[in-house]
């Protein structure tokens, strides 16, 4: 059985923006930190984050894509975290 049912692929250069899921009237103000992202798919997104995110928490993410005017906002859930595997 396959893991996957969408195929990941990768775009250098595109980062990724979070924040917390804002209210209903609170419009969403990005820190200037942004992460690098590995791949995605059309299931999800993969990036690198020195910050430890808890799997279920919901956020708010802004894709930013070498050659795209808009950056891309959606609301996302943390599915599952790891340690990079380039660093000790």
């Amino acid at each position: 059985m396959k893991k996957r049912h969408c195929e990941r692929f990768s775009i250098p250069g595109t980062t990724l923006y979070y924040k917390n899921r804002p209210g209903i009237f609170i419009k969403p103000v990005y820190p200037e930190k942004y992460f690098p992202v590995l791949n995605l798919s059309r299931g999800g997104v993969s990036f690198l984050c020195n910050e430890r995110i808890k799997p279920g928490k919901k956020i708010l993410v802004k894709i930013e894509i070498p050659g795209v005017d808009q950056p891309v906002e959606l609301f996302a859930t943390i599915r599952w975290i790891s340690r990079n595997r380039e660093q000790s």
